[in-house]
């Protein structure tokens, strides 16, 4: 019986040029960049609401933020002069607390401030703030978090001051297993900061580019692209398929996420058990059904996959 699992699992490996299932991100190498992803914003409109690609957190347009163009097609071009900004309602999906999040994005710098300028965050306002990303006086990109909605925990700092008229990529992310908040800039060495203390779930909008009354940082100038809100730990694949060698990511609500057959052969001994080798496989001709492979990796990604689809609004 053994053997003849091997010889079926062979035949199927090496029928296909790749395994695949439905995906969004692309790249995505290990297909499971998305799987938590809560928030992606493209930010190609022209003006008014910015559409959430994964769900239904839409952006209201405040001052009339406009359009330039992006990293990947194009961007959403902030003018501090106007105290423009996009913000959302508190509600579940955009809060925090003590949990694992991460936001990842573009941007363009027009000019810098010795005040700071905001990037994004939950909170502006005294006793609400839960996090925020921003650039320092010095012209640093910096995550800190929030206990109180007024006091700043562990406020990591990126070592080099940015230049106006260039593109970066920016992920910060709080991690609430090792009470660290991380930083890194286009896909480098993370920079970190531990505090015991965590952030609390308040009742503040979540925003981009907007003044942050309680540390008097001021309105974004430049353009962001390509935002993604998550509510997990990046790895450094994640960070390196977002970043994707300086020509960034994007979501496709289409795409298939395929992992070529010589890397899934490569994550386990066929030999020690090759059932644990098939996940969620996406047969060519339906190129949106996935199917559970029989070993425990299979399962699990297939119940990833799931609680994925359920949260977007898919029910058996």
């Amino acid at each position: 019986m053994r053997r003849s699992w091997v010889r079926w699992f062979l035949a199927l490996a090496l029928s296909f040029p790749s395994v695949a299932w439905a995906g969004s991100l692309n790249p995505d190498t290990a297909c499971t960049l998305d799987d938590s992803v809560v928030a992606y914003y493209k930010l190609d409109e022209a003006s008014g609401t910015r559409n959430d690609s994964v769900s239904t957190n839409h952006l209201t347009d405040n001052n009339t933020v406009t359009q330039a163009a992006g990293k990947v097609g194009n961007a959403a071009q902030f003018t501090a002069a106007n105290l423009e900004w996009l913000d959302i309602a508190d509600n579940a999906a955009m809060s925090t607390g003590a949990i694992q999040f991460v936001y990842a994005t573009w941007i363009y710098v027009d000019s810098f401030s010795a005040s700071g300028r905001v990037i994004a965050g939950k909170g502006t306002t005294a006793s609400t703030a839960e996090w925020l990303l921003r650039l320092n006086g010095a012209d640093k990109p910096a995550l800190y978090t929030s206990s109180t909605g007024l006091n700043i925990i562990c406020d990591t700092t990126w070592g080099s001051a940015l230049s106006t008229a260039t593109w970066y990529f920016l992920a910060g992310w709080h991690d609430s297993s090792a009470y660290t908040n991380n930083i890194s800039v286009n896909n480098g060495t993370t920079v970190s900061c531990t505090d015991s203390s965590e952030p609390v779930d308040r009742t503040g909008t979540f925003f981009i580019g907007q003044n942050e009354a309680t540390q008097v940082f001021l309105h974004f100038d430049g353009r962001q692209d390509e935002a993604l809100w998550g509510k997990f730990l990046p790895t450094a694949q994640h960070l390196t398929d977002l970043y994707n060698g300086g020509s960034g990511n994007t979501y496709d609500s289409t795409g298939t996420c395929t992992i070529p057959r010589a890397f899934v052969v490569s994550q386990a001994s066929l030999w020690a058990n090759p059932l644990e080798l098939l996940g969620c496989v996406t047969i060519p001709l339906l190129p949106r059904m996935a199917v559970p492979g029989p070993g425990s990796i299979g399962r699990a990604l297939y119940n990833a996959r799931v609680k994925r689809m359920m949260r977007r609004g898919w029910r058996p």
